[in-house]
């Protein structure tokens, strides 16, 4: 008995490694896949800026927003299993996050200044909210809107913020 536990040792510690060199060449596979989805969400566009009337950029900004989701749609759901199984992932969808909230603030800069700044963040907030993937996803495949309609939803959204925080004064 222990000459064959012993025979089949080797064995079992070359599969060990094995599937230990398999998970690790997943994960960088997956983390060069990841950073490159995130990059087309996070910004290859020209930002609006903050000048002009805002519904004139509420329109440029959903355009640019809907167009990075919708191409990220058919990997949404890779991005959201990679993130719960790695720390790094996690790290860089929240990186994404907080690119996308700074190029918010930028753009809507003039009206989030004009707010107090409590309704300032809770206006930044719901905005960040609204134009996340996740909220495209829900939108095209939940709901099974087409792109137009769910460009709608999300300038009647934008808008309906913007209203309601210049309220909250």
């Amino acid at each position: 008995m222990d000459v064959e536990t012993f025979a089949h040792q080797p064995q079992l510690q070359h599969a060990g490694r094995g599937d230990r060199v398999a998970r690790t060449r997943e994960a960088i596979i997956a983390s060069a896949v990841l950073s490159r989805t995130l990059a087309a969400v996070v910004g290859e566009a020209p930002a609006p800026g903050s000048t002009g009337p805002i519904d004139e950029r509420v329109g440029t900004i959903i355009n640019q927003c809907s167009d990075r989701c919708e191409r990220l749609l058919p990997m949404w759901t890779f991005v959201e299993t990679l993130q719960r199984r790695s720390s790094e992932a996690a790290d860089m969808v929240v990186q994404m996050y907080a690119a996308n909230r700074m190029q918010l603030s930028h753009w809507f800069d003039r009206e989030l200044t004009a707010l107090p700044p409590e309704a300032r963040e809770r206006t930044l907030n719901a905005l960040a909210m609204a134009l996340a993937p996740e909220s495209w996803v829900v939108l095209r495949q939940r709901l099974g809107l087409t792109v137009e309609q769910a460009r709608d939803e999300l300038r009647f959204v934008a808008r309906a913020v913007f209203t309601d925080g210049s309220a909250r004064r």
